[in-house]
């Protein structure tokens, strides 16, 4: 897997779609999601996001041995290198007000998923900026929507926490 310059993964659209995602076991399925995400929204960046979330996907079932859904993945990627998409995005984290327009439990989902990988990274020592940043315009708009959670309260200063033993 790659990461394209000036492409950042923490974009709130391709995040909420990555999270609901995971939630299907039927591989055509998630092929389906991932097409209809990028036909709604081609821009050069959601094309990077989408592969690279292939190769990914790639990677877990080449470990479980399915080759036919690692068939079925390729040939999405070589279908996907293929296809136009000129509109490049501003580089940038998604912002608060942007994740405002996701309902509560999307981003109550994507809370918690962000926090497993993100808490992994910190505990391991590894700090990624762009996480954190988004992770905090995340946390930011439960705040500035009147959602506050006692266990979003907890789990942020949880990882306040993480982030300061960093330092």
């Amino acid at each position: 897997m790659h990461k394209s310059k000036d492409i950042t993964k923490y974009n709130i659209g391709w995040q909420i779609v990555r999270v609901h995602l995971k939630k299907f076991k039927d591989i055509d399925e998630k092929l389906m999601i991932a097409s209809h995400f990028f036909v709604s929204n081609k821009t050069i960046d959601n094309k990077e996001r989408v592969i690279n979330w292939l190769e990914g996907l790639a990677m877990g079932y080449k470990a479980a041995k399915n080759d036919d859904a690692i068939l079925k993945i390729r040939s999405a990627i070589i279908s996907y290198e293929l296809k136009e998409a000129s509109v490049k995005e501003a580089n940038r984290i998604s912002t608060t007000h942007e994740m405002r327009k996701y309902s509560t439990k999307e981003r109550k989902d994507l809370w918690e998923d962000l926090l497993k990988r993100n808490s992994k990274w910190l505990l391991k020592g590894y700090y990624q900026n762009e996480i954190n940043e988004f992770m905090d315009n995340l946390y930011n708009s439960f705040e500035s929507a009147s959602i506050y959670t006692p266990c979003i309260n907890d789990d942020y200063l949880a990882l306040s926490r993480l982030r300061e033993s960093m330092n």
